[in-house]
């Protein structure tokens, strides 16, 4: 399956235009205005570590040129090649939390994070792409709301494991219940020693999310839950999972558009005056009657 999958990826035109990258070159090249490279509008070490897509490319003098995007932003046109990206590949809907034993004085390609993991510490983050730098497997991570991305090792992380199958733990009364990960917040606590359901919990740690009547709480136990699953996918497991969750985000997106499109026509047979029955027909032709009353 994962073949014929990978064979319709390829056969879709310009595959390449829909993938991201991390912006690694540390040679200092100009940034143009288009691609006939007729005015420097920067230089690309502002794109420096940054996350870019590829909006258009070329071949010029021998030498393979790109438009590239920063947050669907057209930055211009610069010199690429394999050493000037790292490609990125999606991965949808994982989160986890920074080992606390790491240590927080951390750089990537040469900057420095340090500030970043230190506000990150103790957080729940979001994991949203996966890359290989000097052959090591690399994240990018950021807050819940997405904000922030930031560069990891992936040995950095803990993930976190939700459950799909039914699964307990058995806690005893008076054990503290938290309204969030960091464990800030104490809310209630266990009121009867028994077994109660796991909704999730952080690989590797003693951090663990419960469920009772249909609310979820934090806490802390004695041992260390750990789940020897395996996420080393191989490059052709990536491509897919990337490829799927491009086709989601695309299609999310046209739902969205839609959506835009269909309140402003709504808005616009809501506004029309009109002075006749043949008039009405006549726009109604056109936009449609889907917005009668």
């Amino acid at each position: 399956m994962i073949d014929s999958l990978l064979q319709i990826k390829n056969n879709l035109k310009e595959t390449s235009i829909n993938n991201f990258y991390i912006f690694i070159d540390k040679n200092t090249k100009f940034i143009f205005n288009n691609s006939s490279l007729d005015k420097i509008i920067g230089m690309n070490n502002l794109l420096e570590n940054k996350i870019v897509k590829i909006s258009n490319e070329t071949v010029k003098n021998d030498k393979k040129i790109a438009q590239l995007k920063v947050d669907n932003e057209n930055i211009g046109w610069t010199e690429i090649s394999n050493t000037t990206l790292i490609r990125l590949y999606r991965i949808p809907k994982v989160k986890g939390k920074l080992k606390e034993s790491i240590n927080k004085n951390y750089s990537f390609n040469d900057r420095d994070y340090s500030n970043d993991i230190l506000q990150l510490s103790d957080k729940l983050v979001k994991i949203h792409y996966l890359f290989y730098y000097n052959d090591k497997k690399h994240l990018f991570i950021s807050r819940i709301d997405g904000k922030n991305l930031i560069p990891v090792r992936d040995d950095m992380i803990n993930k976190l494991i939700e459950k799909d199958e039914e699964s307990e733990i058995h806690l005893h009364k008076g054990t503290p219940l938290f309204a969030t990960s960091t464990f800030n917040t104490k809310v209630s606590e266990i009121k009867k020693s028994r077994e109660y359901k796991i909704n999730s919990y952080i690989n590797a740690t003693n951090i663990i999310r419960i469920e009772i009547d249909e609310k979820k709480y934090w806490v802390k136990t004695k041992d260390l839950i750990y789940d020897p699953q395996s996420d080393n996918y191989d490059i052709k497991t990536l491509e897919i999972v990337d490829f799927i969750t491009q086709l989601f985000e695309s299609n999310k997106s046209n739902e969205n558009r839609i959506k835009i499109l269909e309140n402003k026509m709504r808005k616009i047979s809501e506004s029309i005056t009109y002075e006749n029955e043949n008039e009405k027909l006549y726009i109604k032709k056109y936009l449609g009657d889907s917005y009668d009353d």
